[in-house]
């Protein structure tokens, strides 16, 4: 029992890390753009234009959550059915496996 709950800290720690640097990845990605748009000093908040980055945006967002959440299930299947069924509910599908780190960037 102590092992399995050591194992279970350790890929927790693990996938904590993972996470962490993502978001970090994510947050510097996005004041960067901020910058390039700050720079051109173009108004895209309503334009089509700003709108399509907006939803790019969110859409590469959700399927950075998806794969947190399919590395967490991977690590720690108990996780997958607790979760699975709510997230199916709103109609969340998770992969069973995660994507690729090349598959991420």
């Amino acid at each position: 029992m102590r092992n399995n709950l050591e194992d279970f800290q350790i890929s927790l720690e693990k996938i904590k890390k993972e996470v962490g640097e993502k978001e970090e990845k994510w947050n510097r990605s996005e004041k960067r753009n901020s910058q390039l748009l700050n720079r051109t000093n173009i108004n895209l908040e309503n334009s089509d234009i700003g709108l399509e980055v907006q939803l790019n945006n969110e859409n590469l967002r959700n399927k950075f959550l998806k794969n947190a959440i399919s590395i967490l299930c991977s690590e720690i299947p108990e996780m997958r059915s607790v979760i699975s069924g709510s997230l199916q509910e709103v109609g969340v599908e998770i992969s069973s496996r995660p994507n690729s780190e090349k598959a991420c960037k």
